[in-house]
């Protein structure tokens, strides 16, 4: 997943858009000892840092992020990392790159925009299918579904036809700008 931008123009968006925070990043690697996340995947924010101030091709899953804050919080210079991840994740969605993270929220939007609300399952399904790991995570919906959780057939809100206006209105505001 790599991002197809020239990659001085992709720095000098992210240097524009987070005023330069990123240079105030001196590589401590707090905020990777910090993130929830790099301990459990090869997602590392100082890495991504570093890779951006150099103009190295980004090839970071960075939907792996979760905005969890606590790369900014401990920080010693207070860098907005989840703000720069947030410009490359506009950038990505942009260009329409396929990623965990767009996947999920294409589904999980389909299903609000169809029925008014989500359908957990529906939008599982959607996800599950578009991501390519239909069976992982399969033995926790059960347990859901018979708990009552999780149903299995569709509830259409009252204002559902609403909800699709809205929707209607974001693609046309998107369209003109």
């Amino acid at each position: 997943m790599e991002i197809k931008e020239n990659k001085n123009n992709l720095r000098n968006n992210i240097i524009k858009k987070t005023k330069g925070e990123l240079f105030k990043c001196f590589n401590c690697g707090t905020c990777s000892a910090g993130c929830p996340v790099s301990q459990i995947s090869n997602f590392n924010p100082r890495k991504l840092l570093r890779k951006i101030i150099l103009g190295i091709n980004l090839d970071e899953d960075i939907s792996a992020c979760v905005s969890c804050y606590t790369c900014n919080a401990r920080c010693p210079n207070g860098i907005n990392i989840p703000k720069i991840i947030d410009v490359l994740k506009i950038k990505y969605n942009l260009e329409g790159v396929e990623n965990r993270g767009s996947i999920f929220n294409k589904s999980f939007l389909s299903t609000v925009e169809k029925n008014g609300r989500l359908y957990e399952v529906g939008m599982l399904l959607k996800y599950k299918m578009k991501s390519g790991n239909l069976l992982q995570d399969v033995e926790f919906g059960l347990p859901l579904i018979l708990k009552g959780r999780m149903g299995i057939f569709p509830h259409k809100s009252k204002n559902a036809k609403a909800a699709k206006e809205i929707f209607r209105k974001v693609r046309e505001i998107d369209e003109r700008g």
